[in-house]
């Protein structure tokens, strides 16, 4: 018959925190994936982001929401914009034209302006803005 006692030491585990709002933050991207909105049926790239330097925080979420074919001029050009700024921000020229593989932006390094956001009841950070050296 097996033990049903465990050894823990949940005392030395720190409970994760959140950046505070408009913090400006070195973020690495942890994982870029490509979903489709339930309730839009837009195609989004969904990022998951981390700080290599702080593991006692709780990851960054951030999605960018791609035009469809029937978007609106101007919100269309409002997504492409921020999919540019992220793109950039994460090395990929502002002149790239191509297909992309976003696995190659896995790892990538980059600031970002933090914010907070309520998402099924608990608080989260978000990416409120990309600090691009580059614009």
């Amino acid at each position: 018959k097996m033990s049903k006692l465990l050894n823990l030491s949940l005392s030395t585990i720190a409970e994760p925190t959140l950046y505070l709002e408009n913090s400006e933050v070195r973020l690495r991207v942890r994982s870029a994936d490509t979903l489709v909105s339930e309730n839009t049926g837009s195609t989004m790239i969904k990022l998951i982001l981390d700080d290599p330097a702080d593991k006692n925080r709780f990851p960054v979420y951030h999605n960018i929401v791609l035009p469809k074919q029937d978007s609106k001029p101007e919100s269309r050009d409002i997504m492409l914009q921020n999919l540019k700024r992220a793109m950039i921000a994460f090395g990929v020229p502002g002149d790239f034209d191509g297909l992309f593989d976003l696995a190659k932006i896995e790892g990538k390094e980059f600031w970002a302006k933090i914010g907070i956001e309520e998402y099924q009841g608990l608080e989260r950070n978000v990416i409120k803005k990309f600090i691009n050296p580059a614009l």
